[in-house]
């Protein structure tokens, strides 16, 4: 979705994506209706809708055409939802000051319980971002007319990773240091895949950039992964965040709920109106 809005004229949901996440809305109702009598649809919409220019109309129309209270989250929001989401789905046993990562398309959402509050931290950069920054800025290349970053030069791939730590500059003392980091979001899954375990270094993300760096889509997945054109960009992002950060290692949460789903499951206020 993020991906069609930077490439739409208007900065728009476009309309065919709009019918997709219709049709698939539905499918998800119906597999939750075989489940037994449904009393109740909610939905919490992230940063896709909060950049389209059409976002609320959608989740309006959403709203009226499917029978679902949908919520605009704000990054905030977002942020609690995913520390909700680990502690519905058991993970935050023994783990409480961890400090959570969550990287979406979009946005980047960093919490932790700290001095007895939850803290949160945020930046509008995410994987569709650090891609099209490839490919226009540094690159120079016009969006609509390249798809993929691959191949990203050394040269590039430095320049990326500078970019990211300078987003990350101005991060509360409570986000840096080398605590428990348990990272959730489309971008650690890949670096799992590449190294075959969940928990990694700096380091060993690192000799994963540097098997990738200078390597196409095709010779980065011959069977056409179809992250391929993030399959180093998301890298560049993790590593660069990771030195801003002090962060030394990372372990990625295996999540039973899509994103951050599991977290309304517990979050009252969302439920009110509905049961």
């Amino acid at each position: 979705m993020r991906e069609s809005i930077d490439r739409d004229p208007n900065g728009n949901i476009p309309e065919n994506i709009v019918q997709q996440l219709t049709v698939s809305l539905r499918e998800m109702q119906k597999t939750a209706e075989k489940q037994g009598q449904v009393t109740g649809y909610i939905a919490g919409a992230t940063d896709a809708f909060r950049v389209a220019n059409n976002g609320q109309a959608v989740l309006t129309q959403l709203s009226e055409e499917l029978g679902i209270a949908t919520f605009l989250l704000s990054q905030d929001e977002e942020a609690v939802l995913g520390y909700d989401a680990l502690r519905a789905e058991g993970l935050l046993a023994g783990k409480e000051d961890a400090l959570i990562w969550e990287n979406g398309g979009g946005s980047t959402q960093i919490s932790r319980k700290w001095e007895g509050e939850l803290q949160s931290y945020h930046l509008a950069l995410g994987k569709v971002p650090m891609k099209n920054y490839l490919i226009q800025s540094l690159q120079g290349k016009e969006l609509s007319q390249n798809q993929t970053p691959n191949p990203i030069s050394r040269e590039e791939a430095g320049q990326a990773i500078a970019w990211i730590k300078t987003g990350f500059q101005d991060a509360p003392a409570w986000v840096k240091g080398n605590g428990q980091v348990l990272g959730i979001g489309a971008m650690f899954s890949d670096v799992q895949k590449g190294l075959g375990k969940a928990t990694f270094t700096k380091g060993e993300l690192w000799q994963l950039i540097e098997q990738r760096i200078g390597k196409t889509d095709q010779e980065l997945s011959p069977n056409g992964d179809p992250n391929v054109t993030f399959m180093l960009s998301d890298l560049l992002f993790l590593y660069g965040a990771m030195e801003a950060l002090g962060m030394d290692q990372v372990a990625r949460q295996q999540m039973q709920g899509p994103g951050s789903t599991s977290g309304l499951l517990v979050d009252s206020s969302k439920w009110d109106d509905q049961l």
